[in-house]
């Protein structure tokens, strides 16, 4: 089809991913064991992809250190290696490579989409009963999979917003747009009196262009986009219907009409924020979770806004993707011998004073832990948070790409920009989708894979003892 050519051809070099790397970590042998065990020690393992925020590594040591103190003769190796974006591969690789790992910490998407359906985590639905009332309401859902927990929260709840330079529109006499057409004519004078790109996307990294389209589809499917999509995957619908087709089109009106320009396709999250920062761009459009990497660049040269995603269909309310990103998951190769120490560490670490600097780190704007405050102690932050709060989060599904395989959102995140430069027609991009989950299904796909498992598929992810409670 000229979607597959012009993916290939034209997005090959925009979207190429680096090398992936393995987790880290020795292999252990039955000669040299680990050197925790050489020492008469026990270990406890825990990995996950590298570190994203300032000050998150030395709250993990931290609580590593606490946890050792609390209970003598333990020692814990913690190996952060790796992109957020390679926890799969990398989870995989440690696996072949028998590497011991008894506490992963990585995003929930992954979790739910790859290494869950794939039994890489363990089910901790009765490891995690006794600690169920740490949770914020609501968190543990983002973790559930076939009525199954398969990891636990330990960070913030997202959602998507666009965000903005207040002080510039404040000075130009603009209001935050409910609508595109206000939209536009926001965007047309930043133009006008700035000379400036009004909108500028991290559109180099794919995997943050399938947020739009959760936006456009949640109204062209009437705030159905979740059941559209479960219905999808299940079979009982196709993904090429007017109300798909629409929601593409929708992004390309931000081409169209110029509030995104190429520019967008080559710039990655740090130009994004550079350019922000130097008031060389005005907008853009990016996850909660960016706030605390934004506000550091900006500092105090102007405040920041936010507003949520414009209405562009009449009558439909807008809904943003959302969920809580970081969790914490048992692989199936850890060390069950250790499920003694992996759930006193899972007691430890959903305390709110040793929770608490690991989830501030990224910014929380809704905690995950009970008792850990949201960020927001100063003026601007608190009106930041507020805002997120009482008008975003009121309006938040599930990310559609903790919902399709991971084959699918690739397809979305490729088709985005090249139906936004008229490269492929929305039609095209719908009916690629289509084909690859009808391929997906011939190679075996299936969306409720937990109801066809067998009783040796649950022995592999069911732990060998469920310890006392250390609440």
């Amino acid at each position: 089809m000229k979607i597959r050519k012009i993916l290939a051809l034209g997005l090959a070099v925009v979207f190429a991913v680096g090398t992936l790397a393995g987790c880290g970590g020795k292999e252990e042998t039955a000669e040299t064991g680990s050197e925790g065990e050489n020492s008469g020690d026990r270990v406890l393992h825990i990995g996950g992809h590298t570190r994203m925020y300032p000050g998150e590594e030395e709250a993990w040591e931290a609580a590593a250190a606490q946890f050792e103190e609390e209970n003598p003769g333990v020692k814990v190796e913690i190996n952060w290696q790796g992109s957020f974006d390679d926890v799969a591969e990398s989870v995989q690789a440690a696996k072949l490579a028998k590497e011991t790992i008894d506490l992963y910490s990585c995003g929930a998407r992954v979790i739910q989409n790859s290494l869950a359906p794939a039994q890489i985590c363990m089910d901790m639905t009765d490891l995690v009963k006794p600690y169920e009332d740490r949770f914020v309401e609501g968190m543990l859902d983002s973790a559930t999979v076939g009525e199954k927990v398969w990891s636990i929260p330990i960070g913030s709840s997202g959602t998507c917003s666009f965000y903005y330079n207040k002080t510039m529109f404040d000075e130009l006499g603009l209001e935050e747009p409910a609508s595109f057409e206000e939209l536009a004519e926001v965007c047309k004078v930043i133009k006008e009196k700035k000379n400036i790109t009004p909108i500028l996307q991290q559109g180099s990294l794919a995997t943050y262009w399938p947020m739009w389209f959760m936006e456009t589809y949640a109204q062209t499917t009437g705030n159905q986009s979740v059941e559209n999509v479960e219905a999808f995957l299940s079979g009982e619908r196709t993904f090429d219907t007017e109300e798909e087709t629409e929601a593409f089109e929708l992004i390309k009106q931000f081409f169209d009409e110029g509030l995104i320009d190429s520019n967008s396709l080559n710039t990655d999250s740090d130009g994004m924020r550079a350019a922000f920062s130097q008031e060389k761009s005005a907008i853009f459009f990016g996850g909660t979770w960016e706030y605390t990497n934004v506000e550091e660049v900006v500092g105090d040269s102007f405040e920041i806004g936010v507003f949520e995603f414009p209405s562009m269909v009449e009558g439909v309310q807008a809904q943003h993707g959302g969920g809580c990103g970081t969790s914490l998951f048992i692989p199936t190769f850890c060390n069950q011998e250790n499920m003694d120490l992996i759930m006193k560490f899972v007691e430890l670490i959903t305390r709110p004073e040793y929770a608490g600097p690991i989830i501030e780190a990224a910014g929380p704007i809704i905690p995950s832990i009970k008792g850990v405050e949201a960020q927001g102690s100063t003026e601007g932050e608190s009106n930041f948070i507020q805002d997120i709060n009482d008008n975003h989060a009121q309006h938040i599904i599930t990310y559609l790409d903790w919902v399709w395989p991971s084959e699918i959102n690739d397809v979305v995140a490729q088709a985005i920009p090249a139906v936004g430069t008229g490269n492929i027609s929305a039609q095209d991009a719908v009916e690629e989708i289509q084909s690859t989950y009808e391929r997906l299904v011939t190679e075996g796909y299936q969306y409720d894979w937990w109801s066809t498992w067998t009783d040796e598929q649950w022995e592999t992810v069911t732990p060998s003892t469920i310890p006392e409670s250390y609440a």
